[in-house]
């Protein structure tokens, strides 16, 4: 009598240890590319042509920098996701609200902010409604601000939200607005929460590009099209965002992401959002490993605290916190233990070591993540990419 016939095996699933080793990478990755990066922060340094990676000077901690800061001491990419992960640790999920009210408590401890960022936090503690203060930078400075200063805020929302592809799309879009309204801004906070969550639950050792490609153009479209519903007025620049995202991811795939070009410029745009998304997912498609995508973002110089951030950021999602070298991860997890009461709150609230425990607030697939206060998020009915009234007299 023959044997009966073997199951053919399923197809691969991604194991929860996988998922949580990621995101520890994610948000290591993150807080120890921002230390790197203090050193070199605004210098303009020679480097090879891409795909070459530079290999040095810059390859161990060191701290100082413009910034004065300390050894393994992370800048505001860091402090803002840890002032983020906070409320959502209390209330199991995002709220903009309480994101905003988390923000505004970070400012005095502020090492540095972004011009855009401090301008709407601002705002904000001076009463302007929370849902207002973003929009009303963008539209003073006549639509122009188009900082990086939202990307670091986005890896615990795509940690969150790794499997609920809506809500991590409302999050991302919604945490920007609130300080980086531009449509360029809140399409790149999609791009990016995409690509991390992507790599986090791929069932493959690493995420293969064209997943992340895919992933990344379905949750864009989606964004786009319903914002261009909500923003009625400004469908023109969200379709122009939407185009010129399109072509940073597409030259991310490229050898060469031509970020020493005529249109973009790694030196004279350094604060540009779409310089520091094209930087970083050029070295999620190409970097062999964390450790050499940081090393490389660090050598090549401009806002090398947010490019290095986010580099590791996206590099810690793909390759996993066990990657991310212990020369780096130690100083970082215990800098600041010992200091001045300025620097208390930098060690009780705004410190990487908090960062990492949402590692485990990952949602499994079969769980919708909880939204006590439908439509908005746990903490209250507001629905992110709800279009707010105005009230009279604002813009």
């Amino acid at each position: 009598m023959p044997p009966p016939p073997s199951k053919k095996p399923g197809p691969a699933t991604v194991t929860p240890q996988q998922v949580e080793a990621r995101a520890r990478g994610c948000l290591l990755g993150l807080a120890v590319g921002d230390a790197m990066g203090t050193t070199t922060l605004f210098k303009r340094l020679g480097a090879p042509t891409f795909p070459m990676l530079c290999e040095g000077p810059f390859v161990d901690l060191v701290g100082k920098g413009p910034l004065a800061m300390r050894l393994g001491q992370v800048t505001s990419a860091t402090q803002l996701a840890c002032a983020l992960a906070e409320p959502m640790l209390e209330l199991g999920g995002y709220d903009a609200e309480a994101a905003a009210r988390a923000y505004v408590k970070w400012l005095p401890s502020a090492t540095d902010s972004s011009p855009e960022t401090r301008s709407a936090v601002e705002k904000i503690a001076a009463g302007c409604p929370w849902d207002l203060a973003g929009k009303r930078v963008w539209l003073e400075g006549f639509q122009k601000p188009t900082g990086n200063g939202a990307l670091c805020r986005v890896p615990p929302i795509a940690i969150v939200y790794a499997h609920h592809q809506r809500e991590r799309i409302d999050f991302a879009v919604a945490d920007a607005q609130l300080t980086h309204f531009a449509p360029l801004c809140q399409l790149a906070n999609v791009i990016a929460a995409s690509a991390i969550a992507t790599c986090l639950k791929s069932a493959q050792p690493v995420a293969p590009v064209d997943d992340v490609l895919l992933a990344i153009e379905a949750d864009l479209s989606i964004a786009a099209a319903h914002l261009g519903r909500l923003w009625p007025d400004f469908v023109v620049p969200l379709s122009d965002a939407a185009t010129w995202l399109r072509q940073d991811v597409q030259a991310a795939r490229d050898d060469d992401p031509m970020l020493y070009g005529p249109d973009l410029h790694l030196f004279r745009q350094e604060h540009f959002v779409r310089v520091c998304l094209r930087l970083g997912l050029w070295h999620l498609f190409h970097a062999p490993s964390l450790e050499a995508g940081v090393i490389d973002v660090v050598n090549r110089g401009g806002d090398t605290v947010t490019n290095a951030a986010f580099t590791g950021a996206l590099l810690g999602a793909r390759d996993g916190v066990a990657t991310v070298p212990e020369r780096w991860a130690a100083p970082v997890l215990e800098a600041l233990g010992i200091g001045p009461p300025s620097l208390t709150r930098l060690w009780t609230h705004y410190h990487p070591r908090h960062l990492v425990q949402l590692a485990d607030k990952v949602k499994p697939p079969a769980a919708a993540p909880p939204r006590p206060g439908q439509p908005g998020g746990p903490g209250g009915p507001k629905l992110p990419l709800k279009k707010p009234a105005k009230p009279p007299g604002h813009a």
